[in-house]
């Protein structure tokens, strides 16, 4: 559900092109905007990003690839501590380094399985590191021109407007709403993407193990989906309702 953002243009005032054109207009020309329009037009604040868009993409498939080898290579680990334990028959009395450095080929198996884990453990640690530097500069740029693009509009789009919009939906649009759609659009990037691949990955995973756990894991997904589309309509005119609340109480701090 893409957050309450009502910026819109009086028909044949400040027509200009770019991202905020066509999306902010008086209370003359009430006419609500489509969820589709509305989607196209914050998106369309990507296409300046893109190449930071594409990285932050490329580091999180990379970082979901990496959480899912470890969890595979653990997996491994614990299979092979449990033939080490069942083949040896006495404690070695070296401790816990001669049990993982042991002679045996169950013990090297073991220790080739740990450094492996502890490789993969390292990597995901970097690129954790990368995609969080990646995710803020996304985020600064993005707002960057977000701002650029409303300030622009603001003053094209006549007096008209700014005689029918109070000045407290003005202050909210340019502050508040900004910053919703810059999380709600990278949210919506990333987080999607993030939630496919690590949906995908795991249904594989479990697939290789048993396919009727992978089965039993996908039953509850239609009652999620049934359950969140309801609650975001049930959400919406409460939503509406704080955000046209919270124009009139700026409006009464600004102008009195």
């Amino acid at each position: 559900m893409p957050p309450k953002v009502r910026f819109r243009l009086a028909r044949g005032e400040g027509a200009t092109r770019g991202p905020a054109s066509g999306f902010m207009t008086s209370d003359l020309s009430r006419q609500s905007l489509s969820d589709r329009r509305l989607l196209a037009w914050m998106f369309g604040f990507l296409r300046p990003v893109k190449g930071l868009v594409a990285l932050a993409c490329v580091l999180l498939v990379a970082w979901i690839g990496l959480e899912l080898l470890i969890v595979r290579q653990t997996a491994d680990a614990v299979n092979r501590i449990e033939l080490v334990g069942v083949g040896s028959q006495a404690e070695p009395s070296g401790g816990f380094w001669a049990w993982i450095r042991g002679d045996s080929d169950d013990a090297t198996g073991l220790g080739r399985a740990v450094l492996l884990l502890a490789g993969f453990t390292l990597g995901m640690g970097v690129i954790s590191y990368a995609r969080e530097v990646t995710n803020t500069k996304l985020s600064m740029h993005k707002v960057f021109h977000i701002r650029e693009a409303v300030y622009d509009k603001l003053q094209r789009v006549g007096l008209a407007f700014h005689d029918a919009v109070s000045t407290g939906e003005v202050i909210n649009r340019a502050l508040s709403d900004l910053q919703n759609v810059r999380a709600f659009v990278q949210t919506a990037v990333l987080m999607t993407l993030e939630i496919l691949l690590i949906v995908t990955g795991y249904l594989v995973l479990l697939m290789t193990r048993s396919p009727w756990v992978a089965l039993l894991s996908v039953l509850p997904t239609p009652f999620w989906i049934w359950y969140t589309i309801r609650f975001s309509r049930r959400m919406r005119p409460a939503q509406e309702a704080v955000m046209e609340a919270g124009d009139r109480n700026v409006s009464l701090i600004t102008e009195n």
